[in-house]
């Protein structure tokens, strides 16, 4: 097995975009880049459908992401957080179920 080696000047906290953030544990260069992959397409999908991605699709897309490209490799640990606006609701708080299939 290899060394480790760690940083005092990488940051544990990413900015996806203005209203998203992204928590970092495992190799600095596999999150800094998903999460900036994650941005790019969180973006792509709010010009397309003129509405904001919400935090559990976008951390959907990213598990969904990351799994297609496992077996490579990566080591990547993240949390998703993020602000939710008036129209998107509190979706815990109204008895969401992420288990049930029509979420």
């Amino acid at each position: 097995m290899g060394g480790y080696s760690s940083s005092q000047s990488v940051k544990k906290i990413i900015e996806i975009n203005p209203y998203m953030l992204g928590t970092m544990a495992g190799r600095a260069a596999d999150c800094q880049f998903w999460h900036r992959n994650l941005g790019i397409k969180c973006r792509l999908h709010e010009l397309a459908n003129k509405r904001r991605i919400s935090i559990i699709n976008s951390s959907k897309l990213l598990a969904n992401i990351l799994y297609s490209h496992r077996g490579m490799g990566l080591s990547i640990g993240t949390i998703i957080v993020g602000s939710v606006t008036s129209n998107e609701g509190s979706r815990t708080s109204h008895g969401w179920n992420p288990w049930r299939p029509e979420n």
